[in-house]
């Protein structure tokens, strides 16, 4: 299953971070709101499973510093190159507890963290914490943490090693398993044909998903031949895929389509769209085409062949694999 960051405050019902649950081995010592016992609860939630008998700390209950003495040995890092992935844990050393905290999203030589210190009830929602920092170093200091109580303070505990989670597999950014998908759809068309006027105008609806949390249905578009009139601008839907956030872009564009341009029958390309996001890109690489005949036609007969040419068009799909 695909990594999914933990950034905002578990509840109090969570199979994991439950008041005193059986799931945390850290409860059973009375270390509710340690950060020893919120890294071994989302390890857990990491997991999707208890973790009870698998992960322990030879040191028992083990403060954090004790965390490099653990049952994964062989995903226990305390020199050479610091190579870390989402969901490790890091660990610092010095004072009486040490601390630890696990690795939620990494963006370059930028990590983001979740934590808790304690200082105060868990049941006072203040044991959730989050932090971003530079990637740290051997021996580099912890610096600047949250307690929960509300305080904080710089502390000058050292990194000594970090812990490469097992559960969260080896990939450094999660796999998504939605598509970007682009569809275009034609909707209502009207035509003018006076002395002064002469054109058709062409509505179409447009959908994007599958667009990665946070980003926006930004691109580039161009139809040769006609002129935007009309523009909604995006619409946005969040929804969630196997644990992982999307967007759903949604607008409508009216083009039109100046006769008065041509004097025979001609094709036109309607519609062009190319979009690049973090997960990959998209675009619609096979035009729809609209066919018009010559300006001197009826205008009642013009109205049946765009109604046929409407009717006769399904709607167009462009997928792309994601590439990450």
């Amino acid at each position: 299953m695909a990594f999914v960051p933990r950034l905002t405050t578990p509840t109090d019902t969570s199979t994991y971070y439950g008041s005193y649950n059986s799931y945390n081995r850290f409860s059973s010592y009375g270390n509710e709101g340690n950060c020893t016992w919120y890294a071994y609860g989302r390890t857990g939630e990491i997991a999707g499973r208890n973790i009870y008998n698998d992960f322990y700390i030879t040191q028992s209950p083990g403060d954090g510093k004790d965390w490099i003495y653990n049952s994964w040995s062989s995903y226990t890092h305390t020199s050479g190159s610091i190579d870390l992935q989402l969901g490790d844990i890091l660990v610092w050393g010095g004072g009486r507890h040490g601390h630890v905290e696990v690795v939620e999203s990494i963006s370059g030589n930028n990590i983001t963290t979740s934590y808790s210190i304690s200082g105060d009830n868990w049941a006072s929602s203040r044991y959730f914490a989050t932090r971003t920092i530079t990637k740290p170093s051997w021996g580099s200091e912890l610096g600047w943490v949250e307690y929960n109580d509300g305080s904080s303070s710089y502390l000058r505990n050292t990194f000594i090693g970090y812990i490469h989670n097992k559960y969260a597999g080896d990939s450094p950014t999660p796999t998504p398993s939605e598509d970007l998908e682009l569809t275009i759809n034609p909707g209502s068309y009207s035509a003018v044909m006076t002395g002064s006027q002469d054109y058709v105008d062409f509505q179409f609806n447009v959908i994007l998903t599958g667009i990665p949390a946070g980003e926006s249905a930004s691109g580039s578009n161009s139809y040769p031949g006609l002129s935007r009139v009309q523009n909604t601008g995006w619409s946005y839907t969040d929804y969630t895929v196997d644990g992982v956030t999307y967007r759903r872009a949604e607008k409508t564009q009216t083009l039109r389509y100046y006769r008065e341009q041509d004097t025979a029958y001609t094709t036109t390309k309607y519609m062009y769209y190319s979009f690049s996001y973090s997960t990959g890109s998209i675009n619609s690489t096979t035009p729809m085409y609209i066919n018009v005949l010559e300006k001197d036609i009826d205008e009642d007969l013009l109205a049946v062949i765009c109604n046929y040419l409407l009717n006769k068009r399904k709607r167009v799909k462009f997928k792309l694999k994601n590439y990450m």
